[in-house]
């Protein structure tokens, strides 16, 4: 036998992301495929796992490719971040392992970094929204940050006659 004879191809997957470096506004959505190869010599299925901050809210379509040896197929890979303060805006890394049934050494990460924008939703309530008096009145005012980033917020008064002063704690 020769060295030639005695070669055994390596299993697994061979995978890349057609694009590496995306942008979404949270609440919005978009997509880039992953191409993933069976590098193997038996029919073997691949599982992708999203990793990473991105994780919940990247899904792979399919999740689970079954390709025969030297096969390929393209994957897409939907990025949805919700519009809700927690996910923070700017640069995001992600990771897409592909994971072999037949040879889990075989496996292989693709990564990249997806640019998530900032939004801006917040509200204001004044309580209580109506006081009579003659020496003065107290009020609370609530305001509530719902977007992904911090706000800065400035007070100030005014009344159509002018005959209130105005002071903020």
């Amino acid at each position: 036998a020769t060295a030639a004879d005695s070669y055994v191809r390596p299993m697994g997957a061979i995978a890349s992301l057609i694009n590496t470096q995306l942008s979404v506004a949270p609440g919005d959505s978009v997509t880039t495929e992953l191409r993933i190869a069976n590098n193997g010599d038996v029919v073997d299925e691949f599982t992708i796992e999203p990793l990473g901050d991105a994780a919940d809210w990247i899904e792979p379509i399919p999740r689970t490719v079954s390709l025969f040896p030297g096969a390929d197929q393209i994957v897409t890979v939907i990025f949805a971040p919700p519009r809700a303060p927690t996910v923070r805006p700017g640069p995001t890394p992600f990771a897409l392992k592909v994971v072999s049934r037949e040879d889990a050494t075989g496996s292989i990460v693709e990564e990249g970094a997806i640019d998530v924008g900032s939004f801006d939703d917040r509200s204001i309530e004044l309580h209580p929204t109506t006081v009579t008096g003659r020496l003065g009145a107290r009020y609370e005012l609530a305001i509530d940050n719902r977007g992904n980033e911090p706000i800065d917020v400035a007070l100030a008064g005014s009344d159509p006659q002018a005959a209130c002063d105005y002071r903020f704690s």
